[in-house]
């Protein structure tokens, strides 16, 4: 059993060290040497051709990008400060302010109460624009899709009922509503014989009344 064990480390030390490039311990030693090292790892290269860092250098490079990240930050920091003291003073000049804890009509407020409006935050308004939007859609969907049918029928039956009764209206010769209401417009209430009036000896409205002027000036004049 031990002499099993000892050919076993036997093949295992031959594999680890062949004396070639996939030799294990060469590989490992040049991983130590190089790969963990400071500088660019000897003869290896990226996918791309360009040289492989050791990790020591990848760690090195990410903390010179942090450092110089820290000072963007600030910089970066500096100029929102800069910019939100320029919309105080210029909404101060107006009377207005970015943002108040004790006031409630700041522009802060506003946008809160416009984004109510609209539908678009957490707690809109009942009537919100999103909320029509949603009740117009929902007519589009339901009334104004199935209900035009109903519509159509009812304007139908309008238009036949007009025409029955324009039909009773125009009538026939001599039972034209439209035809004598014309007649006595236009003769019966003029100074005209009215040719209709076949049992008032011709007389329209006006003559009649002429005549009546005429009898009562002869009464009058007589002693």
């Amino acid at each position: 059993m031990s002499r099993l064990s000892s050919k076993e480390l036997q093949k295992l030390r031959e594999k680890l060290k062949d004396g070639s490039k996939k030799d294990v311990i060469e590989r490992l030693t040049d991983l130590q040497g190089d790969g963990l090292g400071q500088y660019a790892w000897n003869g290896k290269q990226t996918q791309d051709g360009k040289p492989l860092s050791g990790l020591g250098k990848i760690h090195g490079d990410l903390q010179g990008q942090n450092t110089e990240l820290g000072k963007q930050n600030k910089i970066i920091g500096d100029a929102i400060g800069i910019l939100k003291w320029e919309i105080n003073h210029l909404l101060g000049s107006m009377g207005m302010k970015l943002n108040d804890d004790l006031a409630n009509d700041d522009i802060v407020d506003q946008l809160g109460w416009l984004g109510k409006m609209i539908g678009k935050s957490q707690n809109g308004y009942k009537s919100s624009l999103q909320r029509i939007h949603y009740e117009i859609d929902w007519l589009r969907q339901s009334y104004f899709t199935y209900k035009p049918t109903t519509i159509d029928v009812a304007k139908q039956q309008i238009v036949n009922e007009l025409g029955n009764l324009r039909t009773e209206l125009q009538g026939t010769k001599d039972s034209d509503v439209i035809e004598t209401l014309n007649d006595l417009k236009n003769t019966g209430l003029s100074g005209n014989k009215w040719d209709k009036n076949e049992h008032g000896n011709n007389k329209s409205l006006k003559s009649i009344e002429d005549a009546l002027n005429t009898q009562q000036t002869t009464l009058t004049t007589q002693p």
